[in-house]
Order: C-alpha cells, then structure tokens, then sequence
C-alpha cells in the first residue's frame, strides 16, 4: 500500500490473447459531477448523428459516458465493421457498437501510434491506457460500471458516478460473441508488439483489465476530449469602498463596483441594485449612489454575457448594507492651559478615551469640558456610542 494505491500484475494466456489484470485499490477524488466546477462548454453532452450522448469529467478528461454507437464517421463515409452484439439491434442503445481497430482508429497500420480520432467526433478520440488509469485511480473502478446487468451485482450501486461501463461483452477475433454480463472492454490508442491495447473491467475482478489484442477483435469505443477542463472564466464583483464600513445617516454615498472576468474571452456588463436593471451604466465598473439605512440591504448583481458566445453568462452579486452612523462634532482644544487637553463641544451620549500610538488608553472622560492631563505627544480620540456602542476615532492629535 502507497499513497493509496496497491497494484497487482498477473500474466496469463486465454485464447491465444495475453492479457494482464491490474487491480488498482485508490482513494477518491474527484470523479464525475463535475462539470458546474467548470465552464459550461467544457464538459457537456452533445448530439452525434442522431444520438445524444452526455458527457461528463472524470481523471480530469471529458469522456462521453456512454459506447459509441456510431455506423458512420464524423465526415459521412460508412464505417467499415460497426456490430451489435450478437448483432441485435436490442442491445444498441446500452451497449453500443462493437469495432475492429481498422474501423475504430481508422487506420491501416498498427505500427501508427499518437492521437487518434477514428470513429470519434470532431475534437474527440480515442483515450489512452493512460487515461483509463488515471480515470479508475481518480474513481475507483466499481463506482465506474453500471448499477445493472453484472453477473455478481454491483456493491457500490450508491456511489456510482456516472461512467455506465455495462457489461457489453465482445467479439473474439474469431468472430464469436462473448462475455456479455461478465466483462467490458475498450480500445485505446495505445499499441504493442504484440497486440493492440484494450482496457476495461471484468466482474471477477472489478477494476482496471488490460489486455493485448488482435486487431480483428471487436470492442467497444469510449471517445475523450482534450482541453476538456480549461481554467473556466469566473466574474467577481468587489466594492470601494467596504460595504461594512460606518456611513454617516442622511449623506447619499457613492459606491464602486468592479467587476472581473478572468478568461481570454471579451463579455458585456449589466448591472442590477435590488432587481432594477441599470440602464444607463453597462461597463464593467458600477457607480451606485445609496443612501445608509439601518433597516435597507443592497443586493447589486452583475450579468456578463460573452461576445462571442452569447450562450455564455456569468454572474455574481454582491450585499451592501449602509450603517447609518451619527458623527459628531467636535472640537479639542490642545493649548486652552498648559499641559491639559480638552474636548470642548461634543454630544453628552458619547464618552472619550484618549489613546497613545501604541493603543494604549492614557485617559478617559465621559462629559464635555473635562481637562484630561497629557504628556507631550500624538494621541487620538475614540468616542463611543453609548446608547448604540457604535465608535468613531479621531487621530493625530498632537499635544504640545
């Protein structure tokens, strides 16, 4: 056991095809369910020649989470062997078609290796064994095979992520129709000496089967897409000044919001306070006039549309509430008798500590006219509220 994972290698022969069981005991991260986590274009379904597949993130790929049902390439030509099991149209719509590995990397030569599109849509291919063993360490194999149709069931029914691996089964190369209820196996890109690679999973031994394969078997086809988990444009709002600031009661404030948008693609702003769209004000800074209140939230939200994507909106909002807060007025007098300091006008509500730079509290005074003995220096004021507890601080005041 390391980092999470045990590996397992056993070689065997069966039929003439060597294969290799790897069974990969990893801990979960991330699997599925994804796509909010990104942008929305990044991993999504789509429809292919009348079928529509959906799509989904897992081992940080896009896989299409169903087989390849396809008879036909992207580009309209006829693929040359696309089966159902057995042959039976019954078994399609989970299964999908099975296919040679002429037909599914549409290549002649096997020696041919890279990425490969074959039977797949446009910005799509064929996955890698790499790509299967990142997506059964990322997930866990059981949690990728349907909830149905195993032999023995499947455990992890709860935690099923979405992948729908049925047990599909496969067409030897000799052409007869096995496994079905027992195993599933897909093409990759990768190619060997001694066969072409095939990955899937088997009931026996419910995690990643790698196998070596003659390119006259048929098997299943999960397509992938590079680039699928790009760093997605987020939009964020903030505000100048804070919004949690103490605001004084009766003044109309003026509020900037800037919104952000991280993404090399161009959006438009709308702004909105409290439901009312803003007309007047469309750019990606909002000047907003509002008035505190003790009692009033302002809800601003932005809408960022995409130019050139219009399908593509971001949003954020942010909260604003004002405190309305009584400033008062007031004056010191700093020189009215040697040594002494002295608020001379003030509300009766408010008591006063003087405080050095170190915040520290030298003094305190409660009533307007106190004398308050200091030694030379720079002090500052905080009155306090003490009906509300609210608090403003007056600084650098220097006593002579």
């Amino acid at each position: 056991m390391d980092d999470g994972h045990f590996l397992y290698q056993k070689i065997r022969s069966r039929v003439g095809i060597s294969f290799i069981t790897i069974c990969v005991f990893s801990i979960s991260f991330f699997c599925g369910g994804m796509t909010s986590s990104f942008a929305q274009s990044a991993c999504e379904g789509f429809d292919y020649q009348g079928v529509y597949y959906e799509a989904d993130v897992y081992g940080g790929l896009c896989w299409m989470r169903s087989n390849l049902r396809s008879s036909f390439y992207n580009d309209g030509t006829k693929i040359p062997l696309a089966v159902t099991y057995l042959q039976n149209a019954d078994y399609l719509e989970q299964d999908g078609r099975l296919y040679d590995w002429t037909s599914a990397s549409r290549v002649s030569d096997a020696a041919e290796v890279g990425p490969l599109q074959g039977v797949c849509p446009d910005g799509w291919r064929l996955p890698t064994l790499a790509d299967f063993s990142s997506l059964v360490a990322t997930c866990g194999a059981e949690k990728l095979l349907s909830p149905t149709r195993w032999l023995s069931g499947n455990s992890a029914v709860s935690t099923d992520a979405g992948f729908l691996a049925y047990p599909s089964g496969w067409r030897t190369p000799s052409g007869r129709y096995v496994g079905q209820s027992l195993e599933t196996f897909f093409w990759t890109s990768d190619v060997r000496d001694t066969g072409i690679v095939a990955a899937g999973f088997g009931f026996a031994c419910p995690e990643l089967v790698v196998r070596e394969v003659s390119a006259v078997a048929a098997l299943s086809v999960r397509c992938v897409r590079d680039g699928a988990v790009p760093i997605p444009d987020t939009l964020s709002v903030t505000v100048t000044p804070d919004e949690s600031l103490l605001y004084t009661c009766g003044d109309t404030m003026e509020l900037s919001y800037q919104a952000t948008v991280t993404g090399a693609r161009t959006y438009t702003f709308k702004w909105s306070v409290n439901g009312a769209d803003s007309v007047s004000q469309t750019g990606s800074v909002f000047v907003a006039r509002l008035c505190p209140s003790a009692t009033t939230t302002y809800y601003v939200k932005c809408e960022a549309r995409c130019v050139e994507d219009p399908t593509r909106v971001l949003r954020d909002s942010v909260s604003s509430k004002l405190n309305p807060f009584y400033v008062p007025s007031m004056t010191v007098c700093t020189d009215c008798e040697a040594g002494k300091v002295m608020i001379t006008s003030v509300s009766s509500v408010y008591s006063a500590s003087w405080r050095n730079e170190d915040e520290e509290v030298v003094s305190r005074t409660k009533t307007t006219g106190s004398k308050v003995s200091l030694a030379a220096g720079t002090y500052h004021i905080v009155l306090t509220n003490r009906t509300s507890n609210c608090q403003v601080t007056l600084r650098d005041i220097v006593v002579p």
